[in-house]
């Protein structure tokens, strides 16, 4: 059953055809809202209790989605989140390289 499962998944992505520019729209579409869960543990991580990171990060994604304005651009111009990171340290909590950094080795995996 294994077998089979995996011999239909490989048919399915050999067949794939990505199409990138509706893929950057659907990303648009969340305001980068989903980097809110990195965000909240790398909160935490640096002291503030989960409660008001919670609070703060879910204000934050409320207001890009109303405001129909990226998430990270509302985080980074909160007070409070200015006072925990760095610029350089919002950049990496806000990078797309952590989605993307193994996908050639997992397609290698999966192809050979």
């Amino acid at each position: 059953c294994l077998d089979y499962m995996m011999s239909l998944m490989i048919k399915v992505v050999k067949g794939m055809t990505v199409n990138k520019a509706q893929m950057l729209e659907n990303i648009g579409r969340s305001y980068n809202v989903f980097f809110s869960q990195q965000l909240l543990l790398k909160m935490v991580e640096k002291g503030m209790i989960r409660e008001k990171a919670y609070r703060i990060v879910q204000k934050n994604a409320h207001d890009a989605f109303d405001e129909k304005v990226l998430f990270d651009d509302k985080i980074k111009a909160d007070k409070t989140v200015q006072e925990m990171f760095k610029q350089k340290e919002l950049d990496e909590i806000f990078s797309f390289k952590k989605y993307t950094n193994n996908v050639d080795f997992i397609f290698k995996r999966v192809f050979n």
